[in-house]
């Protein structure tokens, strides 16, 4: 997996964080890909995750793309939700 926070010179916070690459599903074991993009000043969130069936092909098990959710951003929280977890539903 990569990430990258961006930010603006001068300003404590990023604006803009992005992970993407391949991983082991924790809770299957399968094979996944993922992609998250957390866009704080356009206040918008793609996130969108695919796992490899037995037969070897792809099948998304996450998708949303929307606006954030202002509790968690207050918090600070954002970018620490998996998928999976019930706060990611």
């Amino acid at each position: 997996m990569t990430g990258l926070k961006e930010k603006a010179q001068g300003e404590p916070d990023y604006w803009r964080y992005t992970k993407s690459g391949e991983k082991i599903s924790g809770s299957t074991s399968r094979p996944a890909r993922e992609h998250l993009v957390i866009d704080r000043k356009r206040d918008h969130k793609y996130h969108h995750v695919e796992e490899q069936d037995e037969s070897g092909q792809w099948v998304t098990v996450h998708h949303e793309d929307g606006a954030l959710d202002p509790k968690l951003e207050q918090a600070g929280k954002r970018e620490e939700r998996r998928v999976g977890d019930p706060a990611s539903s």
